[in-house]
């Protein structure tokens, strides 16, 4: 298991894409299969009735990475 800590407003934050430069990175060798890989988050930018999420960062965040 590898745990990832944005703690400031820098570029490592959602939207951002650097973070996961870094698990690329930082991953032991492993490849990352993007097109076998899915972010899971709460804010998908949904404003209907049902489902009003705060933010789409989440959103941004999978489509600048890639997944």
């Amino acid at each position: 298991m590898q745990v990832f800590i944005a703690s400031h407003e820098d570029e490592y934050r959602k939207p951002g894409s650097k973070m996961w430069e870094c698990l690329e990175k930082r991953n032991n060798g492993v490849a990352i299969k993007k097109d076998q890989s899915f972010f899971c988050g709460d804010a998908a930018g949904r404003k209907d009735a049902k489902h009003k999420d705060f933010s789409d960062s989440d959103l941004k965040f999978a489509l600048n990475a890639g997944i």
